[in-house]
């Protein structure tokens, strides 16, 4: 599933929201942080699990991404920074907050 947030205005009216099913499920995030001209800057990639139970009683899922300070200017500046995204030391601190 694609995104874009915020969404444009002339998006369809289900891109506005996420819906996740109530189920115990596992994902792939790979959530990618562009600045103004479309170049990452930072994002966030990880498996989660999440519950069914908590999904249910939730309102709100917050996904959290890094910035790389400076941003990246170069090709492999750009790529070493995507593979950090898989690196604990931004997982677990950014992941999800389900609430």
């Amino acid at each position: 599933m694609y995104r874009k947030y915020p969404a444009d205005a002339d998006s369809p009216e289900d891109f506005f929201q996420i819906k996740v099913p109530e189920v115990d499920a596992d994902y792939e995030l790979d959530i990618i942080l562009l600045n103004k001209a479309d170049e990452p800057i930072g994002g966030y990639r990880s498996s989660i699990s999440m519950k069914g139970s908590d999904i249910s009683a939730a309102s709100r899922v917050t996904f959290k991404t890094m910035e790389m300070i400076p941003h990246p200017e170069t090709d492999d500046e750009k790529a070493r920074m995507l593979l950090q995204l898989n690196n604990e030391t931004y997982t677990k601190p950014l992941a999800p907050v389900i609430s």
